[in-house]
């Protein structure tokens, strides 16, 4: 299964979804269709281009599916002040998907220093402005694996039908 294939699969499911919740047929509100959409269309843009070694590809993936991530805390726990963490969270985002691009394909030495700059920054920022604590940070961590048990299910399922797509495609060839 190609990338074209699973983004327009994606691309259905978004539309059927969005659909679905406009009729008030499912509740979900525009953000988290918004974080389920980057959740999914970045797994699936990092795992074709991880295949391919795409360097870019992977960032982007990345950056979709960290975007999809911070939009679901959102949507879940009712953050007020989105202003106080928009900044940590795009540098934590930027450092993250430079730092797992650089480590998946060949490495960029200033992009790895940028990366944990923006990791250092982005961490520094959360930490000088918030007011988390070791417990609250269980619970968020606790409650998100109850909820993205199906976010889970699907990229196994992604996974399984690339590699299978991908292993027969080879096997053609050879």
């Amino acid at each position: 299964m190609s990338f074209r294939s699973v983004s327009f699969y994606l691309l259905i499911l978004f539309i059927i979804t969005t659909l679905l919740s406009l009729f008030g047929i499912v509740s979900l509100s525009a953000m988290d269709i918004a974080a389920y959409s980057c959740l999914f269309w970045g797994i699936s843009f990092f795992y074709s281009s991880y295949l391919k070694q795409h360097h870019v590809g992977i960032v982007i993936g990345s950056v979709f599916f960290l975007t999809g991530t911070v939009l679901f805390v959102f949507t879940q726990f009712e953050i007020l002040n989105f202003g106080t963490v928009f900044v940590p969270s795009a540098l934590i985002i930027i450092g993250i998907s430079l730092l797992i691009a650089n480590l998946l394909t060949k490495v960029n030495s200033i992009a790895v220093i940028f990366s944990f700059l923006s990791l250092f920054a982005g961490i520094w920022l959360l930490i000088s402005r918030g007011t988390a604590t070791v417990d609250l940070y269980f619970s968020a961590v606790k409650t998100l694996v109850k909820s993205y048990w199906i976010v889970i299910l699907f990229l196994g399922i992604i996974i399984f039908l690339a590699a299978k797509n991908f292993k027969k495609r080879n096997d053609n060839r050879g």
